[in-house]
This record gives structure tokens, sequence and C-alpha cells, in this order.
């Protein structure tokens, strides 16, 4: 993530003229909302919609992707309300990552359990719950 708080997604290969890297930047010219697939574990995705591509940065071949929410599709910005545009991207873009963070987290100590609750050893995966034992502010990467 840039400063803005914008996800920096990597260009298709290393050619920018790839039919891929084409795509986005027509998605960004024409301001086309598309969904982002966070990568959790392999074959386990966490999607967020809509983004947009709002850059593109060639040298690095990376977009620059802003997480948006659903109220915003179709408004138009004006300058007189961009200051708050800015707060919103950036909350949304906050809880997205808490909750790609907190699902991230979730899988792990599944996995940790083999799949079984560690009390009762119950199997039904759907059923269980992970809690931090430690806050999550005092630890940092977790497992």
């Amino acid at each position: 993530m840039d400063f803005m708080g914008r996800l920096a997604y990597r260009y298709r290969g290393t050619d920018p003229n790839h039919r891929d890297n084409i795509g986005l930047k027509q998605a960004m010219n024409n301001s086309i909302p598309l969904i982002y697939f966070f990568g959790i574990e392999k074959g386990h995705y966490l999607f967020t919609w809509p983004v947009f591509i709002v850059g593109d940065d060639p040298q690095n071949l990376t977009f620059n992707v802003s997480i948006e929410d659903m109220n915003s599709i179709g408004q138009k910005s004006s300058d007189l309300d961009e200051e708050f545009n800015e707060g919103r991207r950036k909350y949304v873009t906050t809880i997205t990552l808490r909750r790609l963070h907190q699902q991230k987290f979730r899988s792990r100590v599944i996995k940790a359990y083999r799949n079984r609750c560690a009390v009762c050893r119950l199997r039904h995966e759907e059923l269980l719950d992970v809690a931090h034992i430690v806050p999550d502010s005092a630890q940092g990467e977790n497992l």
C-alpha cells in the first residue's frame, strides 16, 4: 500500500501492452468498478467490491487501486468534498484490510488446530471461531 491507502497491483508480466494490462488501463480511463480478490491461502480468497484503478506506474509495472464503498458508485466528487472523500476512502481501506487480516488469522488458527476445536475437539469448521489471546496490536504478525 502507498501513503494514500491505495493498493499496488502488479502488471501481468513485464509487457505494458499485454492485453490484461491494456484492459486495466481502459478500466482506469473509463472509471469502471472492478472486483479485487485477496489471496488468503491457496485456493481461498476474500473479495472486495468496488475497487477502481486510479493510477498507472509503468516504471514499476504496477497499477494503483483504490478501495471504495458501494455508495460511491456513480457519484462525482467535487473539490469541496475531496477531504471527506479522502477520509472515507482511507476508512473503507482500513476496514477492508482489517477484515483481510482477520480472515488470514482465522485460516491459520483453524489449520494449526487441524480443523478442530482446541477445547472439545469439535470437527465442524463452520461452527468454529477463533480469538486472540494476546491483543493483536501487541503481537504484530500472527502465527
